[in-house]
């Protein structure tokens, strides 16, 4: 129940979309550094590879469609049966020099969306690494944010690791933030900077963000402390 409202099926995918969560270990797939802090990265290259190839096969379409009526007189010497397909045939070629600039059109527009998607996911990316205290690191990567990072993030050391991690909930732009020992691995100064801008951009956000640390240098911006030690006993 949260809210009053039961939480079951129905709503748990929407629940999901609103949190995110930084772990002690953070999961780290075999791609790019761009793929592991923006999940919708992953198809986006081929998707405007293919966008070019969809606008010529609609332009094909419209070269092929005048010839598809000039055969239609030929077809119509070949058997009685395909005499009783010609209208059809014709309709058809008719229908796809109809269609074919639509299409063509539709593969544009695609195209058009899909450069801008990128281009605010990547503006928000950057913003998210330079929130993470990674802009440093970035700059000595010979691919930018398209090198890869190595199976399960083998190339990346623990600080780093925790610190994609830390820009991957800060790209989700979560309502409800779960962090677990999120600067374990992170040097002082670096957990001090994280700290300082990642809780200001959240604040001026105003999400909710559940942080479990033993470090008193991050709970002490915390609204709440809650001592479990007790329970443990």
């Amino acid at each position: 129940m949260i809210d009053g409202v039961p939480l079951g099926p129905e709503n748990t995918g929407a629940w999901h979309r609103k949190i995110g969560y930084v772990s002690q270990d953070v999961f780290i797939t075999e791609g790019t550094l761009a793929q592991n802090v923006t999940p919708s990265w992953d198809d986006a290259p081929q998707q405007m590879n293919d966008a070019p190839q969809q606008m010529n096969d609609a332009s094909q379409q419209m070269k092929d469609a005048p010839q598809q009526i000039k055969d239609v007189p030929r077809q119509m010497k070949d058997a009685s049966q395909q005499i009783k397909d010609v209208p059809r045939q014709m309709k058809d070629a008719l229908q796809q020099m109809k269609d074919a600039p639509q299409q063509r059109n539709d593969a544009s527009q695609q195209m058009v969306d899909e450069m801008e998607r990128l281009e605010n996911d990547r503006g928000q990316m950057n913003e998210s690494l330079k929130t993470a205290a990674l802009n440093d690191w970035l700059a000595t990567l010979p691919q930018g944010v398209d090198t890869p990072i190595g199976e399960s993030g083998a190339r990346l050391s623990g600080g780093e690791r925790q610190r994609v991690g830390i820009a991957r909930a800060h790209f989700k732009k979560a309502e409800i933030l779960f962090m677990d020992e999120p600067s374990s691995s992170l040097d002082p100064a670096t957990e001090a900077e994280i700290t300082e801008t990642l809780l200001q951009d959240f604040m001026n956000r105003d999400i909710t963000m559940v942080i479990i640390s033993h470090r008193d240098s991050l709970l002490a911006h915390c609204d709440r402390i809650i001592n479990i030690s007790e329970w443990t006993k």
